[in-house]
C-alpha cells in the first residue's frame, strides 16, 4: 500500500490514519504547490490531480472520505473501532461535510482565495468571510462532539482543518486527544 501525499495538504489526515492504524505503507511526496500533482506522471495516478491517493497495488482511492472508511473497514479492529452500521453511517455523514462545508468552503476562502476570484483586492474579504464561516464550523462540531468523543476516523480528518488555523485558538481540543502524539508524523 502507498500513500501519495503533500505536507500541510488534506492528505495529512490519512497519513496519521495509517499511522494510528499501524498498517505497513509506503509513502511518496508529491507536492501541491510546485505542480507536481500535474505532471502526466501523477495524472496517470489520479487523473483528479490531487493528493491523497492511497494505491492499494490493484487499484487507487482517492478522496479523503473514501480512504478513511476504506482504512476503518479494512484495518478498524486494530483500534476496536465501532463499525457498526449507524456508526459507519454517522462516520461518513461527518467525513463527508468536513470534506465538502468546511474543507472545499471555509478551509479554500481562507488559504487559497485565488482559487474563488481573479481579483487581487476581493480576496482580503473572502479570506476574512472563510475564517468567520470556519469558526461557525468549529462551534457546531464542538456543541456535537465534547472533547474526547469524536468518532476516531472523523478526528483524524479534522485534525487537518484544526492545525495552525487562527494561532490554534479554535479547535486546539481537537488536536490534542491522547491518541494523537503531536510531531510523529510529519511530512
Amino acid at each position: 500500500m502507498k500513500l501519495y501525499y503533500s505536507p500541510g495538504a488534506c492528505s495529512f489526515a490519512v497519513h496519521i490514519m495509517l499511522e494510528e492504524l499501524g498498517v505497513p505503507y509506503q509513502k511518496e511526496l508529491v507536492l501541491t504547490g510546485d505542480g507536481s500533482t500535474r505532471t502526466d506522471r501523477h495524472l496517470a495516478i489520479n487523473p483528479k490531480g490531487q493528493v491523497p491517493v492511497l494505491d492499494l497495488g490493484t487499484e487507487a482511492l482517492t478522496e479523503v472520505p473514501a480512504i478513511m472508511l476504506h482504512l476503518m473497514l479494512t484495518y478498524g479492529a486494530n483500534l476496536k473501532l465501532d463499525t457498526s452500521p449507524l456508526r459507519m453511517v454517522r462516520a461518513v455523514e461527518w467525513m463527508n461535510w468536513l470534506s465538502s462545508g468546511v474543507h472545499a468552503g471555509p478551509v479554500t476562502q481562507c488559504w487559497n482565495p485565488h482559487r474563488l476570484t481573479d481579483e487581487q483586492s476581493h480576496q482580503s474579504s473572502i479570506q476574512e468571510k472563510g475564517q468567520k464561516r470556519l469558526r461557525e464550523a468549529y462551534h457546531l462540531i464542538e456543541g456535537k462532539f465534547p472533547k474526547g468523543a469524536m468518532p476516531l476516523v472523523i478526528s483524524r480528518w479534522l485534525i487537518l482543518v484544526c492545525l495552525d488555523i487562527f494561532d490554534g485558538a479554535i479547535g486546539s481540543a481537537w488536536i490534542c486527544e491522547p491518541s494523537f502524539r503531536a510531531g510523529q508524523v510529519i511530512a
